[in-house]
């Protein structure tokens, strides 16, 4: 069963990876976030100003590894809670929210997205929803596997290494979100990865 070393106040421990949050509740902290061969978890809450930033400023979800290492997310899961008066507004209708590599800006995980013929728009429905709750796995895999020829290949590679995973909102050339509402609160937790080159 593969554990992670987690600290506190001087002491440390080795918990199964079903227990770190539990840990983590308790103050206790995974020891390196650059751990190999184990699933790592990360979470971080935006508030209503961030949320509208979001196509401006690209907000850090998981640090850079180590030298020589890059991250593979396994799973996101995105949450939204707020008051829903005044939803969020100024949304391309091609919107995408992503997230990347913050260096190269190679996808990683695509999350949301708007559809320009208007048959479904999942992001315009998640951000209008309290409490909406929405889990997504990798859809993209060319940062492994490249565009079919073998130097495109290991370009790719290298564009992952010691690279921070950012949450990126691509509204085009939209500008910010506008209006939403100061109570509104987005908790992004990805589970990833890190992976020796």
């Amino acid at each position: 069963m593969p554990t992670v070393r987690m600290t506190k106040n001087g002491e440390s421990i080795y918990v199964a990876n079903s227990q770190v949050a539990q840990h983590e509740r308790l103050g206790w902290s995974p020891e390196s976030e650059n751990q190999t061969g184990v699933v790592l978890r990360r979470t971080v809450v935006l508030s209503d100003e961030e949320i509208k930033a979001l196509p401006t400023t690209p907000v850090e979800i998981v640090p850079a590894p180590e030298a020589g290492k890059f991250i593979v997310p396994i799973l996101t899961i995105l949450s939204i809670q707020g008051a829903y008066e005044n939803p969020y507004t100024n949304m391309n209708a091609a919107g995408v929210l992503e997230l990347q590599l913050a260096d190269s800006a190679v996808t990683v995980q695509g999350l949301l997205l708007n559809n320009e013929d208007a048959s479904w728009n999942t992001l315009d429905s998640f951000f209008a929803s309290n409490g909406s709750v929405f889990g997504s796995v990798p859809y993209r895999q060319t940062f492994i596997q490249g565009y079919g020829n073998l130097p495109d290949v290991y370009d790719r590679v290298y564009q992952l290494v010691n690279q921070a995973v950012n949450l990126v909102f691509n509204n085009l050339s939209s500008g910010d979100l506008e209006d939403g509402d100061a109570a509104n609160t987005l908790t992004v937790t990805v589970f990833y990865a890190v992976i020796d080159l």
